[in-house]
């Protein structure tokens, strides 16, 4: 048990960060007595633990060391880091983290090529080696939010999953801004002389992650995604396997499920063809043609307002939603080994989507036609009037179905909006390849 310890004399206490150092001078001598609140790190001693969890706590959840100081202020905890002390913890915890990252995506990629390999389709013989075709998503986000031309982002990281596991396998992360760089730079322009950059850990450009690293890319925000899909790609090629059922594997991508933005496929076919001898194919996500579908929808909807016709949100709603289950039918019939002719998937497709409308608009002759298998080998139909259900009601504004032959032609211009994004799909190697 500790002696207690009194004193005339008001204790003077320094912050680091969320640990302090109270200071106590005796009343009876001219000592001051120092005494910590939390220890210091095993591993680095002038470091305390609780400032290394909480700059970990901050990469973990994604938040800014000005946001963090605002929290604590807003509830009236003394916090003072200094920035200098914040930079190196978090460059010593950033590198135990990327090494973990590593590590975790290594595993998670081997488990992805073994579970293709048991799909023999999958596999290709060539050169004394077998080829395996991997089905990957990918896609790159921002920090800074951004549309159309407008990417201002110093900053992005581009993801690839594998399509089986949904685990992360590959990663890029990109950054405008390295600090050392920059002062370098800036001495260069007073001295008129080349820069001179010192040798450092520099986070300019592209860093891979099971990817390929390119330090010296200085493309622009929007440039990043094509740039990250060809880095990862390439870094799952180089990769060498460690299990022994893998030695004598190549791993390639064969399928790439993405959004409906071209520069990345073509960036990935022209970087990588001949020597991958086969083309990557595009696969469009489901998420992103639905939301390309609702925008279409709302500027027609906007455009016709002014005429007071009836296309509502609510039925922009309930077109988008029989949209998505139309495609949760797709995955369905493909769990089930859907045995057709990929042209005539395609078609069926086609001809479900488009009849989304006609079952809004009353009319039924071909909603029989585009029914949902079943597990137990049973199809059901997704159409009350065709399953001759007396209590059916569609989700639409007052339980009705909407009037083809209403003066405004909303049929038709809608049917023109679907029919136009079909053939862009198809086009861009829709083939029923969804990644869910």
């Amino acid at each position: 048990m500790l002696p207690s310890v009194t004193s005339e004399y008001e204790p003077h206490i320094t912050n680091f960060g969320l640990a302090s150092i109270i200071h106590l001078r005796c009343t009876y001598c001219p000592f001051t007595e120092r005494s910590t609140t939390l220890e210091t790190s095993s591993k680095v001693g002038s470091t305390y633990e609780v400032n290394t969890l909480h700059v970990l706590g901050e990469q973990t959840a994604g938040l800014a060391p000005t946001k963090v100081e605002k929290l604590f202020t807003t509830l009236g905890v003394d916090y003072t880091l200094h920035k200098t002390a914040h930079g190196s913890i978090q460059k010593r915890v950033g590198s135990e983290v990327e090494i973990m990252a590593k590590a975790s995506c290594e595993k998670a990629f081997e488990n992805e090529v073994i579970t293709t390999m048991e799909n023999v389709d999958r596999i290709e013989h060539s050169d004394g080696k077998d080829t395996v075709q991997l089905s990957v998503t990918g896609d790159c986000a921002w920090p800074t939010r951004g549309s159309g031309h407008s990417y201002a982002s110093i900053c992005g990281g581009f993801i690839l999953m594998g399509a089986i596991h949904k685990k992360i396998i590959s990663a890029a992360i990109f950054s405008k801004m390295c600090t050392v760089c920059e002062n370098a730079e800036k001495e260069a322009v007073k001295q008129s002389k080349e820069p001179v950059y010192p040798e450092h850990d520099c986070f300019r450009g592209c860093r891979g992650i099971m990817a390929d690293s390119d330090h010296l890319w200085r493309g622009s925000s929007k440039a990043m995604e094509p740039k990250g899909a060809l880095c990862t790609a390439l870094g799952l090629g180089k990769h060498c396997f460690t299990r022994d059922v893998l030695k004598a594997i190549v791993a390639r991508i064969r399928y790439f499920t993405a959004d409906e933005d071209s520069n990345m496929i073509a960036a990935l076919n022209s970087a990588l063809m001949p020597a991958w001898l086969r083309p990557v194919d595009k696969l469009s996500d489901p998420n992103h043609m639905q939301q390309i579908q609702y925008k279409l929808l709302e500027a027609l909807r906007v455009k016709e307002k002014w005429k007071g016709g009836t296309l509502s949100k609510a039925v922009i709603d309930y077109l988008n939603r029989m949209y998505r289950y139309i495609i949760k039918s797709v995955a369905a019939k493909e769990d089930l080994e859907w045995a057709l002719p990929e042209d005539e998937k395609v078609e069926w497709l086609s001809g479900a989507v488009m009849n989304v409308i006609d079952h809004a608009f009353g009319k039924h002759e071909h909603c029989g036609k585009y029914r949902v298998p079943l597990p137990d080998g049973t199809w059901h139909s997704w159409c009350g009037v065709d399953a001759n259900d007396p209590d059916y009601k569609p989700h639409l504004p007052h339980g009705k179905f909407l009037n083809p032959n209403e003066p405004h032609g909303y049929y038709e211009k809608v049917k023109e909006v679907f029919a136009s994004r079909l053939a862009k799909k198809e086009r861009a190697h829709w083939h029923l390849h969804f990644m869910n």
